[in-house]
């Protein structure tokens, strides 16, 4: 692939309309697509060419996370043939002056951008809270999209990077309770197929709280399109309000309810997953209460590899293995180790994670908040 490629891939946007390309300067990036779970063999190849060309990122450009750990702790976790391609994708994007991150949460430690910005990310997740609660402006990007702008320095002037397709289109009428971040996960999944790529708005007390805010802009990500959304006292500007002659759209407790009846499973759980998006800021304490003896189930937390390693320094590691729950780094919840231990049902209290380890990876999955995991 050549520069002149990546243009074309930037300038994608206006083709369909037929309009000149505009293009707006970015000051980071953040690529998705590196999972060899998604990209395959044909992702392997291309990536492999990128980097033998020598192209550079020129802006700072981080990792969302792969299928495996890549260090020695994740060698005994997965087919190993996996481990090696994983590890080849992330040879490819080092290279290419991609760090080595693999997080899909970069706006709480790697690459924190500040209001105004404006940026290339892919990763829906961290698109609709880096827009939503940080007031920078990005559009979603596809994976080697967000690429093509990282090594250009640019991306398409389309979408929320223009001040006029920033505000809210719809206001969400739900009168529900928010209470727990399981609950929050069901509303933006509702939310998130109702606004038909419209940036919705909305007023609800249980959304103030930040593991609910990423709960619910992770599932309002998976079920819709739109890059951003409005939450009354967290999005910067709201100024305590949301604009109350915006068109309604009413969200009932039933529609809520719904979307957890849909991960119910009928079988026994045989681990716990936590982590989706990943739990890069987490009490050590909670954690510890998810003990395999308390729980009867193996725990696995996922997680960036910085948060990993401060849990390493700060000697809680060994602890938390001694207690049946394996912190994984480099991976998201949709993790080669789930196919090599052979589960069909977990236990999550994501409903992002739930739908994808129940349609992508065939598991069957029960939703529960955490405050009931621990018990």
């Amino acid at each position: 692939m050549d520069r002149q490629r990546l243009w074309e891939l930037i300038s994608l946007p206006f083709r369909a309309s037929g309009e000149k390309p505009r293009f707006v300067r970015i000051s980071r990036a953040h690529v998705s697509g590196v999972s060899y779970l998604n990209i395959g063999e044909a992702g392997v190849r291309l990536l492999r060419d990128m980097a033998d060309s020598g192209m550079k990122v020129k802006v700072r450009t981080t990792l969302n996370p792969g299928f495996a750990e890549l260090s020695e702790a994740g060698k005994g976790s997965c087919d190993p043939s996996v481990v090696t391609r994983q590890r080849e994708i992330a040879d490819s994007f080092l290279r290419m002056g991609v760090l080595p991150t693999f997080s899909c949460t970069p706006y709480l430690e790697a690459n924190v951008p500040r209001r105004g910005e404006h940026l290339a990310w892919a990763e829906s997740s961290a698109v609709l809270y880096s827009n939503t609660v940080m007031g920078a402006w990005t559009n979603k990007e596809s994976g080697i999209g967000a690429l093509a702008a990282s090594l250009i320095g640019v991306t398409s002037r389309t979408g929320v990077h223009i001040p006029s397709e920033r505000v809210p289109k719809m206001r969400i009428d739900y009168q529900g309770e928010v209470s727990d971040e399981v609950l929050a996960g069901a509303l933006g999944y509702v939310v998130g197929g109702l606004s038909e790529g419209k940036i919705p708005a909305i007023r609800s007390e249980g959304l103030l709280d930040q593991v609910r805010t990423t709960e619910y802009l992770a599932a309002l990500g998976t079920s819709g399109s739109t890059p951003m959304a409005v939450i009354e006292g967290v999005s910067p500007r709201t100024r305590g309000r949301v604009v109350e002659e915006l068109p309604s759209a009413k969200v009932s407790e039933t529609d809520v309810r719904h979307v957890l009846d849909a991960f119910k499973s009928d079988q026994s759980p045989e681990a716990i997953l936590i982590g989706c998006p990943h739990a890069a800021r987490f009490s050590a304490r909670t954690i510890l209460s998810l003990s395999e003896a308390k729980l009867g189930l193996p725990v696995f937390v996922f997680t960036s590899r910085r948060a990993k390693n401060r849990l390493k320094r700060d000697r809680l590691l060994q602890k938390l293995r001694a207690r049946g729950i394996d912190i994984v780094a480099d991976a998201c919840i949709m993790w080669c180790g789930l196919r090599s231990l052979g589960y069909r049902s977990v236990i999550t209290n994501s409903v992002k994670g739930a739908y994808y380890l129940k349609n992508q990876m065939r598991i069957d999955v029960d939703l529960r908040p955490l405050r009931r995991i621990a018990g």
